[in-house]
């Protein structure tokens, strides 16, 4: 009975010893990256799936998509200096039309300077005729 639990006891010590030996073969390759290709890494880089031409792809499409942007962001540039142009050559017209509206007030002054000294020349005039009328 002895032998057979020392036979026994032998196996299970033997068991236990390849059952370590098998986990520390298991690290150590994992620790190396042997599996990375089973797991699905390489290099620390994880696979989600996406093949190589499926990247190539959306990275095309990215580059795309920003020269579109790059494009729309010239135009807008484009109109916004135009705008400003347009803004400017607004300011200018409404000083032009200060300037006149100045203009036409001043003439109005004086016209109206004018008038009043056309009547007073007028009235004095009158004023002779209307003397000399009633001397005669």
């Amino acid at each position: 009975m002895e032998n057979e639990k020392t036979r026994k006891t032998k196996i299970v010590v033997a068991f236990a010893a390849g059952v370590c030996i098998a986990c520390g073969i298991f690290y150590a390759a994992n620790c190396f990256g042997w599996f990375a290709s089973v797991f699905g890494r390489t290099n620390g880089v994880r696979s989600d799936g996406a093949t190589i031409s499926e990247v190539k792809q959306q990275l095309d499409g990215a580059k795309n998509n920003q020269r579109e942007l790059q494009k729309t962001a010239d135009a807008i540039e484009g109109t916004v200096g135009d705008i400003r142009q347009e803004v400017s050559g607004a300011r200018e017209e409404v000083g032009r039309a200060e300037q006149s509206l100045f203009d036409a007030e001043n003439q109005s002054q004086r016209a109206g300077e004018l008038i009043d000294e056309c009547q007073r020349i007028l009235d004095g005039a009158g004023k002779r005729v209307q003397t000399k009328t009633e001397a005669h």
